[in-house]
């Protein structure tokens, strides 16, 4: 499960492995959870110190198209739309590279179908905005699948 979905962190993996009836807890998943090789990014405060002076802060979602077109809207400074644009890059747009807008709004809706049908939420309890039912080991086998 981590090899196919390297950017789930351990609640994400300990939600899905509910949701498949099987409990387990922080350290298990640690122990085998793959882990990322190579040079670490620098710290907050090292990235901070160094570019303090050169840092504006500017609210804008931003999407690059193949053509070198730039996408974007505002998603007026709240927290909460902060977090699920973060979630939008990391699980889904910095994976692809987008065409034109057309290609981008298909990408989206594709995005937020698997983010309320299929997505665990640790702020629901690692269930899904669309609650998902829990579905146990003695169903079968648990095959994956890409939805985004």
């Amino acid at each position: 499960m981590t090899r196919a979905n390297p950017t789930w962190g351990m609640p994400g993996l300990i939600g899905e492995l509910g949701k498949l009836g099987i409990t387990v807890g922080k350290t298990t998943v640690d122990q085998y959870r793959v882990r990322k090789r190579g040079a670490s990014a620098p710290s907050w405060k090292t990235f901070l110190t160094n570019e303090a002076k050169a840092i504006a802060g500017v609210d804008f979602f931003t999407v690059a198209t193949a053509i070198f077109r730039v996408l974007y809207r505002s998603p007026w400074q709240n927290p909460y739309c902060e977090r699920v644009i973060g979630s939008i890059r990391r699980d889904c747009l910095d994976r692809v590279i987008i065409f034109n807008e057309a290609h981008l709004r298909r990408i989206l809706d594709s995005y937020f179908e698997y983010y309320h049908r299929c997505r665990t939420h640790l702020s629901l309890a690692k269930d899904c905005p669309e609650p998902r039912a829990t579905d146990p080991p003695e169903n079968g086998k648990v095959i994956a699948f890409p939805k985004v």
